[in-house]
């Protein structure tokens, strides 16, 4: 038991380090194409710690972690549209292709 602990703090701790490798810093978000990269960054960083680890904690924390950074992505291109004169509908469509 003490040993899968240590693993799990193994696995937790990559995490961590490979998503703040890859966060793209404070410019990220003025940057939509750096935050969208960071995305693509995120689940390549991911996939290393899976090759590492192989383990379905990392599967899940991957794509939780990964899902929260496209939804901002998104968020931010529709509000973006919107402020150009897009349309509400627009903004709700591309909210919606994410769920």
């Amino acid at each position: 038991m003490d040993q899968s602990l240590k693993h799990a703090e193994a696995v937790r701790s990559d995490m961590r380090s490979c998503i703040r490798l890859h966060s793209g810093g404070p410019k990220a978000d003025r940057h939509s194409s750096r935050r969208t990269n960071t995305v693509s960054l995120a689940l390549r960083a991911c996939k290393i710690v899976w090759r590492l680890h192989q383990t379905r904690a990392v599967l899940h924390f991957a794509t939780r972690r990964l899902e929260s950074v496209e939804l901002e992505v998104v968020k931010r291109q529709a509000k973006l549209k919107a402020a150009r004169g897009g349309k509400l509908l627009t903004m709700s469509r591309c909210l919606a292709r994410k769920d």
